[in-house]
């Protein structure tokens, strides 16, 4: 598996330098993403959900903190015990495993460094082994940290002893440099310790002989030397050698009975293993290992009863120190009853109403609705009351009685950000705006200042919609990340630490973007920019956008309007701000704006949600975040969120729709800023890709003025778009075209010398 990712991202990578769309897929290896609302989790930090603090509870998120919003919307509020638990579930969950494996290897990679008579440890070659030696793209996790962190303890409390240059330290590491040769293939089987050696590094021998063969998938053996060792009362390993029998007959019937699937006779026999060792008082020091290992023998030879049993504990204060446990294998079932729908464990999930909530609150369909209403109405419990009124809408009118209920949920609850979130968004899609309006202020105007940033982005997004004029749209506009992430060639998302420098920046999110790309004429872009409310570098993405537009649109006069603000929040575009102002006549300003943009790669004739580009306006990005990408109608319905970097807002309750739907005129536009919004969108989403048109634009003016000393720079500079531009099957001509003429007409210029090569599919 990791050869073939490896591969694709060569591929993938080689494919950008083909074709990139700006920002989003334009940023190569790497780049920052602003989350406005997260989800899959709630914000950080994980405490404060974990404590009561719900926000509003999203559907999507992973089911383990919907078991916790579960107890709270019952008024049954997790322990301190809990809090701590859930915490510490979710921070293991969200860290990469890969960064959690090698802390225990560099751990044991410590301790053997300090064995200095040993000789050199061998190359570690990983702890992922594949199912079969002969297939690389299924493996599995056979060395675990927790090995490794018992093998630096010991080695250390042996050097302690010992001292690191001992005959009895060198043994020590070198068999355990055998036992790790099993992690990735078949390695090597440590022999008997020398006669001779005290008793302690003889147990030790004989305990790294069964860990090896444990290993190297030698279980049978492995088992019965655990046996061995737990039986000698000398050994220190004689507490922990009992669960681990049990270890290897669950290992082999994970490995022997194909993927996915378990041998329950040894299963079976690990749990009467483990039984016995619970049932030892001497043996108290793996009990919670064998609790844990237990438990996941029993959710596979009895996932109903194991469910029901669960869904119990997780809702009793009772079963507080095993809440982590718990959480883990529920979740667990209820993942595997929606992937295996012969996994038994439907009627249960119907008899268990935290698995009946979680799955209802989570679809989509309309089955899940009258589900939700026929559940509230038997219980009329507030998780039930929620899920209900998540899924109303204009296709399915809520009932007066479950609106009514839902009103007198007071601010207090922690479900009151999501209910009025559902009310206001039900207002909204009905047609009652005034209701809505005054809801939205009314929430904003009781609502703690603790509310979850992903949660007030929520509201924002709402009272965006209902904004009567440009300032209150500006202001629901101005939004606050809930945090940032790092997008590996556009694959994933994953999450960085949270940078305190951040914590107050004020980004646009992709709802007001949308709207003031599509939906707005430029002369209000043009207000947008101008208006002193908005922090500066919003101003300076509306500027540029605006002005970048009017020149590809021709409309002069928004272009010489905008230019004091805009050389204002870019002094560097100044110069050529004002050889734009001062040339003579149209088709001179239009190679005047035409050759500044292609001086500043930074110009494009959209606005950008969320982080901006990293370079500046007048530096290449070597990512191809340059320039923009063609705007036509296809990809403006279908794609136009990867285009621009667009994304649809999250909204809780409801299904991401498959394509993208054009925004809504806001309602403070007049009838004549729609008519030219829609003409300029009109004309702005046939305009070709940068490096199609900026080329096109200078060959053109060079058959008009083709002794202008500007034009060896502009050609140059078009065949650089074609490079680091967002390119497609055209490009090659214009860039073929700009490059013959710059070098047939110009070639002792500078230009021309820098100029080696033109670009292209």
């Amino acid at each position: 598996m990791k050869n073939y990712k490896v591969l694709m991202a060569i591929a993938l990578s080689s494919a950008m330098l083909l074709w990139l769309p700006p920002r989003t897929s334009a940023c190569g290896p790497y780049f920052e993403e602003a989350i406005f609302t997260r989800p899959d989790h709630p914000d950080y930090p994980l405490t404060h959900f974990a404590q009561g603090q719900l926000g509003v509870i999203q559907p999507t998120y992973a089911r383990s903190y919907l078991v916790v919003a579960y107890r709270y919307l019952n008024g049954a509020p997790l322990t301190k015990t809990e809090q701590d638990a859930a915490v510490a579930l979710w921070n293991e969950r969200l860290k990469s495993s890969e960064s959690t494996r090698e802390g225990g290897v560099r751990e044991w990679t410590d301790a053997r460094n300090r064995a200095s008579g040993a000789p050199q440890a061998p190359e570690f070659k990983g702890s992922y082994r594949p199912f079969d030696q002969k297939d690389n793209y299924g493996e599995y996790l056979n060395c675990a940290p927790d090995s490794f962190h018992t093998a630096a303890d010991t080695l250390s409390r042996r050097i302690a002893r010992f001292g690191p240059a001992s005959p009895e330290v060198a043994e020590w590491a070198q068999a355990q440099d055998a036992v790790y040769s099993n992690c990735s293939a078949l390695g090597a089987i440590p022999g008997l310790a020398k006669s001779g050696l005290p008793a302690i590094i003889q147990a030790d021998r004989a305990y790294q002989i069964a860990a090896a063969n444990f290993y190297s998938g030698n279980f049978d053996t492995a088992a019965q030397m655990f046996k061995d060792i737990s039986a000698d009362q000398n050994s220190p390993w004689r507490e922990l050698a009992p669960y681990l029998v049990a270890r290897a007959l669950v290992r082999k019937s994970t490995l022997s009975a194909g993927p996915g699937k378990c041998d329950t006779d040894l299963l079976a026999q690990a749990d009467s293993q483990l039984t016995k060792v619970l049932g030892r008082a001497d043996l108290r020091s793996v009990h919670p290992a064998a609790s844990r290992l237990l438990s996941f023998i029993r959710i596979r030879l009895h996932p109903d009863e194991r469910l029901r049993d669960l869904g119990r504990d997780l809702l009793s204060k009772d079963a507080a120190a095993q809440f982590k446990q718990n959480l883990i294998d529920y979740t667990y079932l209820l993942d595997k009853y929606e992937s295996d729908a012969g996994s038994g464990l439907a009627d249960a999930v119907k008899k268990d109403d935290l698995a009946d909530w979680i799955f209802t609150f989570q679809a989509k369909d309309k089955p899940s609705l009258d589900h939700a209403l026929q559940k509230w109405s038997a219980t009329r419990s507030t998780p039930w009351l929620l899920a209900a009124l998540s899924k109303t809408g204009q296709a399915a009118p809520a009932s007066p009685d479950l609106m009514a209920v839902a009103a007198r949920i007071k601010d207090s609850s922690p479900a009151f950000p999501t209910v009025m979130f559902h009310r206001i968004r039900y207002s909204i899609e009905t047609g009652q705006r005034d209701v809505a309006r005054r809801l939205i202020e009314e929430f904003f105007s009781s609502v703690s200042p603790a509310l979850p940033r992903s949660a007030v982005n929520l509201f924002l997004a709402q009272r965006l919609k209902l904004a009567r004029n440009l300032d209150q749209f500006l202001s629901a506009a101005k939004r606050i990340p809930s945090g940032y992430a790092l997008d590996e060639l556009n694959e994933t998302l994953n999450e960085k630490p949270p940078d305190a420098k951040k914590t107050d920046k004020v980004l646009f999110d992709a709802d007001a973007t949308a709207i003031m790309n599509e939906r707005m004429p430029v002369t209000m872009l043009k207000d947008i920019a101008a208006n002193q409310a908005l922090p500066a570098p919003l101003r300076r993405g509306v500027a540029v956008a605006a002005w970048t537009r009017s020149v590809l649109l021709g409309d002069e006069s928004i272009a010489e309007e905008l230019v004091p603000v805009l050389q204002d929040l870019e002094p560097d575009l100044k110069p050529d701000l004002q050889t734009y102002l001062t040339s003579p006549n149209a088709p001179a300003r239009k190679f005047a704006g035409i050759l500044l943009i292609l001086r500043f790669p930074g110009t494009r004739p959209y606005v950008v949600p969320g982080v901006e580009r990293t370079e500046p306006i007048g530096k290449t990005d070597s990512y191809r975040d340059n320039w923009w990408c063609p705007l036509n109608l296809d990809l403006a319905a279908s794609n136009y969120d990867k285009m621009s970097g667009m994304q649809e807002p999250a909204t809780a309750g409801t299904a991401a729709p498959k394509k993208k739907p054009a925004p809504a005129y806001p309602e403070f536009l007049t009838e004549g800023d729609r008519v030219a919004a829609a003409s300029e969108w009109k004309k702005l989403v046939v305009i070709p890709t940068a490096p199609d048109y900026l080329p096109a634009a200078v060959l053109e003016f060079a058959k008009q003025q083709p002794e202008d000393p500007r034009l060896p720079e502009a050609l140059a500079l078009a065949v650089h778009s074609t490079r680091y531009g967002c390119t497609d099957k055209e490009t090659v001509k214009f860039s073929k075209a700009a490059f013959d003429l710059l070098h047939k007409k110009y070639p002792n210029s500078e230009w021309a010398k820098k100029t080696k090569y033109w670009y292209g599919n």
